[in-house]
């Protein structure tokens, strides 16, 4: 099995554990958006983003990226931070969202720096259950 899908396994089970019984909030603070990817792949995630926005106007949204991409980032003008360091996430997060996140990504959420957590990894695993419902 390759490290992708190793960590797309951990992402979805530590989703599990940091969402048990948790109700999602209907008013956010703070939200984390981790997408660890080239230019490219960050262009389809700035809709995300701006929805996110949308909904939860009050909420502060940083984005952790590659430094490559701090100028697209930017252009959304709803991103209040924008972090390129592991090392300059001290904060807790009402959401973390692991569009493409990494080993790191998901150790900030299972050691709790996050009261909920999205990933990808539940979604490619769900696409991959033989019989599984797709939505």
């Amino acid at each position: 099995m390759d490290t992708e899908k190793i960590l797309y396994f951990c992402t979805s089970f530590t989703s599990s554990l940091v969402n048990a019984f948790k109700q999602r909030p209907n008013q956010l603070d703070s939200v984390l958006v981790v997408k660890l990817d080239e230019i490219g792949d960050m262009m389809y995630t700035l809709h995300c983003i701006e929805a996110i926005a949308e909904q939860h106007p009050d909420a502060a949204i940083d984005v952790y990226c590659k430094s490559m991409n701090n100028d697209l980032v930017r252009q959304t003008g709803v991103v209040r931070n924008i972090f390129n360091d592991e090392n300059e996430l001290l904060k807790r997060y009402d959401l973390q969202i692991d569009f493409r996140g990494n080993w790191t990504s998901l150790l900030r959420a299972l050691s709790g720096k996050c009261t909920m957590y999205l990933d990808r990894g539940s979604v490619r695993l769900r696409e991959q259950v033989p019989g599984r419902s797709k939505t």
